[in-house]
């Protein structure tokens, strides 16, 4: 460019000395030496070559296999180029991805699914039965990190090229909203290095190295739900976190989530635009049914009454979360409490605690006797070490009941202490998660077989199985209803809060970003970057 500058200047001084003949012979001689489309301004120049890109980066890097992989920042990309049969909406209704539709059998044991067959790999060959099949077959082979997903599957069988019938152990609410782990093509190398070359069906493909530690991926022309907007995706290997983190900051990435990212302790800048959602990770406060003091429904729901949840999320978590009444996420169609207090109410606790005989003594405490031996409300509150907010969330409920006489300790332990502990009833309560998936599944602490808190209700494991059997969404709502009326009258477990998941991106994304739970990064193909 300096050339041509330094030679025009030149030229023009000599077609202003020597006349306009001069003149159209030197705009000839430019003509030979520099095209016209070289000879344009820089804004014309950037106007024209301005890319339509994004761009992602993965650390922890091991392999771009999207099962086998154990980067969630490089599961995360991959959401752009291998997709699930279903994922689920913003009000958690499965929606289908690969799948075309399905049907539900009156046990709700068994599920048909329909595949969609207008899809094509990124090398051109079709998606079948096939794929899913494999796919199915390698995640219960136990070489992946989705075994836990399919744990009810019972049998699977290619009805034809484009349907699938999975068999259950036991029927579980809206088990398809669960199959949102991505499909590989039939007979992917499972043994995946950092040399696997990703192949899937979504809106990007692979195209190149571009680079050392830099991978081109390039709109699928063929993609059949539409080519995708962005033309091009450069996906950055990079070699830490902090690394990750800088160049987000930088807008050299353009996405990162709460996954990727410690929310905890980064306060993301104003160049980045954020997108919360309602994670499926509810956090909650359990009680030993073993333990004396707490045997009785009316005590563990007036404790529960104690608890202020509004300050625990706006101080122990910093808004990181969303309350709630009931274990059901918040976002979801079946939630169904249009309460916002909650705070503490001691009047209603004192009503309850009294029922199971407790009443305050001279000092304030609440106190009961028991075969002619008086019992002070005390407890330990059991939680990881190694998990700040829940370790934040067990401190302020500690707070909380100590602010009304109910001396509480908290005991911060080992992972590996929490579990044992938890696992002999050697606790008064603990905090803990859940995960409850997209299907909004309780049945780890609320089914009467190996619960946490030694409940046992038979009425629940009922309602649980119905709700596997139907797909009606007024029905339910209304066993939703049922079930959680059980869970809260016999309160095994106090639910607090369910946790946000975040969605980082720069400014040059301005539409399209709609994350949730199972798919961060779904809808990609309609994704618009700044021009």
């Amino acid at each position: 460019m300096k050339r041509f500058i330094l030679i025009t200047l030149v030229l023009s001084m000599l077609a202003a000395v020597t006349g306009c003949a001069v003149e159209d012979k030197i705009k000839e001689q430019l003509d030979k030496i520099f095209p016209e489309e070289e000879r344009q301004t820089s804004e014309e120049k950037e106007l024209i070559e301005k890319p339509n890109i994004i761009n992602m980066g993965v650390y922890d890097f091991d392999t771009f296999n999207p099962l086998t992989t154990k980067s969630r920042s490089v599961a995360e990309a991959m959401q752009l180029v291998y997709e699930p049969l279903f994922t689920v909406d913003g009000e958690m209704r499965a929606q289908a991805v690969l799948a075309s539709d399905f049907n539900v059998s009156a046990d709700g044991k068994t599920i048909n699914i329909n595949l969609k067959q207008n899809v094509t790999w990124h090398d051109g060959t079709q998606f079948t039965a096939k794929d899913v099949a494999y796919t199915i077959k390698v995640i219960l082979a136990g070489e992946t990190e989705y075994t836990q997903s399919l744990s009810n599957l019972a049998d699977y069988t290619m009805t034809d090229d484009y349907s699938i019938q999975l068999v259950l152990k036991n029927s579980v609410p809206r088990f398809e909203a669960t199959l949102t782990f991505p499909i590989v093509q039939y007979q992917t190398d499972m043994k995946a290095d950092e040399s696997y070359i990703p192949n899937g069906t979504g809106p990007f493909y692979y195209a190149s190295k571009a680079r050392v530690d830099e991978l081109r991926f390039e709109a699928y022309e063929n993609y059949y739900g539409g080519r995708a907007n962005i033309d091009t995706l450069y996906i950055h290997k990079l070699p830490s976190s902090a690394e990750y983190l800088t160049m987000l900051e930088a807008s050299e990435i353009d996405f990162a989530s709460s996954e990727t990212v410690d929310l905890s302790t980064y306060m993301p800048k104003a160049n980045l635009e954020i997108y919360n959602f309602p994670s499926n990770k509810m956090v909650f406060l359990g009680y030993n049914l073993e333990n004396e003091m707490l045997v009785g429904a009316n005590t563990r729901n007036g404790i529960s009454e104690l608890i202020d949840k509004e300050d625990i999320v706006e101080t122990a978590i910093f808004s990181r979360g969303t309350a709630v009444n009931i274990p059901v996420n918040p976002s979801s169609y079946l939630y169904y409490i249009e309460e916002t207090d909650f705070s503490s109410d001691k009047l209603t606790a004192d009503d309850f605690l009294g029922n199971d005989g407790w009443g305050p003594n001279a000092d304030g405490q609440y106190v009961r006797e028991v075969d002619g031996v008086e019992q002070v409300m005390s407890f330990e509150i059991l939680v990881n070490a190694d998990d700040a907010d829940l370790t934040s969330t067990a401190q302020t409920i500690s707070e909380h009941l100590n602010n009304f006489n109910i001396q509480t300790v908290v005991s911060e332990v080992s992972s590996d202490e929490f579990e044992s502990r938890i696992a002999a009833k050697d606790y008064d309560m603990f905090v803990d998660r859940i995960d409850t998936g997209n299907n909004g599944d309780l049945s780890a602490i609320v089914s009467s077989e190996g619960n946490p808190m030694g409940y046992n209700n038979p009425a629940v494991d009922a309602i649980c199985a119905q709700l596997g059997m139907t797909r009606d969404e007024e029905e339910e709502k209304a066993l939703t209803k049922q079930y959680c009326s059980l869970i809260l009258n016999d309160m095994p477990f106090l639910p607090l809060y369910f946790e946000k998941g975040t969605v980082l991106s720069t400014t040059n994304v301005i539409s399209g970003v709609d994350p949730t739970e199972s798919f961060l990064y779904k809808n990609s193909s309609q994704w618009s970057v700044r021009e």
